[in-house]
């Protein structure tokens, strides 16, 4: 890259699986920079810390900071930095553990991080979501492999906080969560532009929560740590059901027909599928 002098437009970074999401978000803020024939036109977001003091926390996997890993997806999204919310499209606030990152699997030879304290993090950001006057997008990293539980209990019993978001990742890997995020709220963004889109932006929006909740959250955090393995579609759609009923409340969002599987045969991961979207929802 620097020796064709591309290293405005190359960048290299910690991160994979949410790479497609990323290079659509980073699409939308050039075109909407060249719509308007104006660069600034490119999404701005503010950047918060959840506790404000961890953004040194060093981020499993990735051989690097949490806060470092953050902002190579926002460059990587097209997204610049805004000093304040005022000067923000919207704001993107990363929910931290208290020292170090937990996780959700336990790695033989390695010390169990499956509990790790966040009680005052979560309460923290949910603090931040409470005073936000910006949408957010929120990056749930304080466990890789998985959300934390304790901040998305108290999420889904205060909806009026899950109206704000604009984007929410809480899956494997730092760059893999908050890189999916941050997409998420660059196409939110652009969505909803035009005034006669954003209806449908919006319903587009809450059916991406919902999978995310059900994924980073339901399966992750409190299904999977009940089976050993894989298991027949029936019998995870079982174990899921209470959780996805709650997250539909919570979100206001019921998409009729949910089907749960594992693709792979491995219990790494999960696909959430649901029916055809509401007829309002349209074409973005």
């Amino acid at each position: 890259a620097r020796e064709l002098n591309l290293e405005d437009k190359v960048v290299t970074y910690a991160g994979a699986d949410e790479v497609l999401a990323t290079l659509l978000a980073f699409f939308l803020a050039q075109r909407a920079g060249l719509r308007h024939n104006n660069a600034s036109q490119a999404p701005s977001a503010h950047l918060i810390f959840s506790p404000d003091t961890k953004e040194s926390c060093f981020s499993r996997y990735e051989g690097q900071p949490i806060g470092q890993s953050v902002q190579n997806q926002l460059r990587a999204c097209g997204v610049k930095l805004a000093p304040q919310e005022a000067h923000a499209d919207f704001i993107v606030l990363v929910h931290l553990p208290e020292s170090r990152q937990g996780d959700h699997i336990h790695l033989p030879g390695q010390p169990d991080l499956r509990k790790v304290d966040t009680d005052r993090a979560a309460a923290s950001t949910l603090a931040q979501l409470e005073k936000a006057g910006k949408p957010v997008v929120l990056c749930d990293v304080a466990y890789a492999n998985g959300a934390d539980p304790l901040l998305i209990d108290g999420l889904l019993s205060k909806p009026a906080l899950l109206s704000k978001l604009w984007g929410y990742g809480g899956w494997n890997t730092t760059g893999n969560a908050s890189g999916s995020a941050i997409a998420l709220g660059v196409c939110r963004w652009f969505g909803g532009q035009a005034e006669q889109r954003r209806q449908a932006a919006d319903i587009a929006l809450k059916r991406c929560l919902f999978v995310r909740f059900a994924d980073d959250y339901a399966y992750q955090t409190q299904v999977r740590p009940q089976i050993s393995g894989t298991m027949a579609a029936s019998e995870l759609a079982a174990l899921m059901a209470p959780h996805l009923s709650r997250i539909g409340d919570a979100l206001n969002c019921h998409p009729g027909a949910v089907t749960v599987k594992q693709p792979w045969q491995r219990a790494f991961e999960i696909e959430v599928s649901m029916g055809a979207a509401e007829a309002a929802a349209g074409s973005l």
